[in-house]
């Protein structure tokens, strides 16, 4: 591990105390120098160093006895009660400010080590979470092994028997930002700095959640999943409202550290059984939810059921379907403000007042555009099997894989 970092510790410090530094291995062997041509090779004074467990200096009469040492101090580096090495500084002026720049050194190196251990481990558990996530999507009650998916969920430290709700947190232009902190020349390692991001995010989300029986992991390098633990006796709307406020606050502390998230929820989960079910509801709330609510950052899949039936029907049938209703409406106007004005007519319950509201504009404009409407698709969208119809085509051109170029589907 400390020959990961070493050389990026050396070219930092130096940088810093305006002094050669160099860091060897346990064997005194030379993984970490400003003198590049001397990595690989032995600085002799790090053996007396290590073997010793203490500090030694060298002025320049002791220093040429010594293959590949020059003039300064030479610390041992320890970790974990163990000495994984050794660090110098060449300097032949004030020995007291020599001594006071290699422990600076050397307590820096040992800090950064640490961070790097840490880093790996909470990576290691990342990595046996996701695998988690993983079997329990995969799961299938009729021919898998219950006891052994338990087993695996104890092992982590979680008993995944008790009634839970999956919930997928994604990161919005996470991918632009970590981009950008590589590039930025001020991160000395912009590996650790995007762990830390990370690890931010995780910190609100176990912050939020505030319940050590919930499994919080990430997924890929921007999305995240809670199997949050309900326990056995639960109100289910009062769990979805609670559930709903854990979101709106997560968005909201995310927001402050300058992430944005949006959230899916899925069913809940009253055995080990229905557990993969939740976690794909969570995740088809949160793909649905960003292609067709707007502005809205937290999507149930209970609030979904039309668009969960429509995104699964046959795509065929769907093109079809969307060019036979929306046809005309596209050769006479374009666009996508009959296509709004007709998803907030019909989810209004065809109210002139709320539809105006949410549309924002004035109630005799949106009459206006309802008579068009009805002129330019031979429907009358006061009756409901014929509204219907062209909210499912809405609906159903919002959901396609062309979402984003809506003309583009009505001329297939």
């Amino acid at each position: 591990m400390l020959k990961e970092v070493a050389q990026k510790i050396v070219k930092s410090t130096s940088e810093v105390i305006g002094y050669d530094v160099l860091i060897t291995d346990d064997k005194g062997i030379v993984i970490g120098c400003c003198d590049e041509s001397r990595l690989g090779t032995l600085h002799e004074a790090s053996l007396s160093v290590i073997k010793m467990k203490r500090p030694e200096s060298h002025c320049p009469e002791v220093a040429k006895m010594f293959r590949g040492v020059k003039p300064g101090i030479t610390l041992p580096i320890e970790l974990g009660g163990r000495i994984v090495g050794s660090v110098g500084v060449a300097m032949v002026d004030d020995p007291d400010v020599l001594y006071k720049y290699g422990m600076l050194v050397k307590k820096q190196t040992e800090i950064l080590l640490r961070e790097q251990i840490f880093m790996k481990s909470s990576v290691l558990r990342d990595q046996a979470l996701s695998n988690l996530l993983q079997e329990i999507c995969a799961f299938d009650p009729s021919g898998s092994d219950e006891l052994l998916l338990l087993t695996r969920g104890q092992e982590l430290g979680y008993d995944l028997k008790p009634p839970r709700i999956a919930i997928v947190i994604d990161l919005f232009q996470f991918a632009s930002l970590t981009e950008r902190i590589q590039k930025e020349k001020e991160h000395q390692s912009p590996e650790i700095m995007i762990q830390l991001i990370k690890l931010d995010a995780i910190n609100i989300i176990k912050h939020v959640i505030a319940n050590r029986e919930s499994i919080i992991a990430p997924v890929g390098a921007d999305k995240f999943v809670v199997l949050h633990f309900l326990g056995y006796e639960y109100d289910e709307d009062k769990v979805y409202s609670d559930i709903r406020h854990k979101c709106l606050e997560i968005i909201e502390l995310m927001e402050k550290q300058d992430l944005s998230a949006t959230i899916g929820v899925g069913s809940v989960a009253n055995n080990t059984a229905q557990l993969g079910r939740s976690y794909k509801d969570a995740w088809q709330a949160l793909t649905i939810g960003k292609r067709i609510r707007g502005k809205e950052k937290v999507f149930f899949i209970r609030d979904l059921c039309i668009e969960e039936l429509l995104i699964n029907a046959n795509k065929n049938v769907s093109k079809k379907f969307i060019k036979n209703v929306l046809k005309s409406l596209a050769e006479n106007t374009g666009g996508i403000e009959p296509l709004k004005t007709i998803k907030a007519w019909c989810e209004s319950g065809f109210s002139p007042l709320r539809a105006s509201k949410a549309l924002n504009i004035h109630r005799n404009t949106l009459l206006y555009r309802i008579n068009k409407l009805e002129e330019m698709s031979g429907m009358n969208l006061r009756d409901f099997k014929q509204a219907l119809q062209l909210y499912l085509a809405v609906i159903l051109l919002e959901l396609s894989e062309n979402h984003d170029s809506e003309q583009q589907v009505l001329a297939d």
